[in-house]
């Protein structure tokens, strides 16, 4: 049983406890490249929220992401997982800058629903408000406030007992 977080910095934990961004940034670390640095993915909502679910952490946030790289990784991760081993994935998106990125952001969703695989999206850097209310998709409880910026990501706890809260009150985790 899996959580797979996808993000940018905040997904990642980036500077969450220290001033390192990637694994790399930290002699010790090195080796692990552009992964988190183990410090801070151990304070971050990821983390958090997989304890409360009970569910193995898979993490591919990377800090400075671009919402390209979250699909590619999260797409890849998809078609090599067993269909039968559940997974649960939360991506905080990095900024959506157009139409057709917001299109594809919807696919995934499409595909994941499809999938039956439980999901929840949310804005890491920036909402998507620039769209014109004709483009606006039907997220149900799988995005929370696409076009309307209004929450605060910054503390991690916080942040994992708010999708806690919204997964099982909206039984996206079940």
């Amino acid at each position: 049983m899996i959580l797979y977080v996808n993000g940018e910095d905040f997904s990642a934990g980036a500077r969450a406890v220290n001033d390192f961004s990637f694994a790399n940034d930290d002699f010790k670390y090195v080796a692990l490249g552009l992964k988190p640095h183990p410090q801070n993915l151990s304070v971050s909502y990821g983390m958090h929220l997989s304890k409360m679910l009970k569910l193995a952490l898979v993490c591919e946030a990377e800090a400075q992401s671009t919402n390209e790289r979250i699909l590619e990784t999260t797409y890849a991760y998809l078609n090599n997982i067993n269909p039968k081993q559940y997974t649960t994935v939360i991506i905080g998106w990095s900024l959506v800058k157009n139409a057709d990125m917001h299109e594809q952001i919807y696919n995934l969703h499409k595909l994941l629903s499809k999938k039956k695989i439980p999901h929840l999206f949310f804005n890491a850097v920036s909402d998507m408000s620039f769209i014109p209310q004709e483009m606006r998709k039907k997220w149900k409880s799988n995005f929370i406030e696409p076009y309307n910026n209004s929450l605060s990501t910054k503390d991690h706890l916080f942040w994992a007992q708010y999708l806690f809260k919204h997964l099982t009150t909206n039984n996206i985790n079940i």
